[in-house]
């Protein structure tokens, strides 16, 4: 088996790359990784803070307003666990036990939720 002569090959247009893995005969052997970071609509997502979105929608997860936080998309259901209700515990076999529900006995089918901790945070569909 011949190994391959040439690993990567770059392209650059508009400060988007793409890289693919290239054979022996210069043909492509997959589709093309496209590395966004560096164009303007990725750099203007990154330049976002929690102030740019509605309180309701953002989950943050250390309380600095420009990184380590979480946007929810329209229609997803943000609820918070307390101590006293909507609590989760996940189980040896992978499943999820609720206890002490309130908003989680308000979801209807199709309806996406996330659970919300002082630690962690469970997302999921009904």
């Amino acid at each position: 088996m011949k190994f391959l002569r040439r690993i990567f090959c770059i392209f650059c247009c508009s400060a988007e790359y793409k890289v693919f893995l290239v054979g022996n005969h210069q043909n492509a052997l997959g589709k093309a990784f496209i590395y966004e970071k560096c164009t303007k609509a990725m750099q203007e997502i990154l330049a976002k803070t929690t102030e740019d979105f509605k309180n309701e929608e953002v989950i943050n997860f250390d309380k600095q307003k420009d990184n380590n936080f979480l946007v929810l998309a329209d229609g997803v259901k943000h609820i918070s666990s307390t101590t006293k209700s909507d609590i989760y515990e996940k189980t040896d076999d992978g499943k999820y036990h609720f206890s002490s529900i309130k908003e989680v006995a308000n979801l209807k089918k199709d309806d996406i939720a996330v659970i919300e901790t002082s630690d962690d945070f469970l997302n999921f569909k009904v």
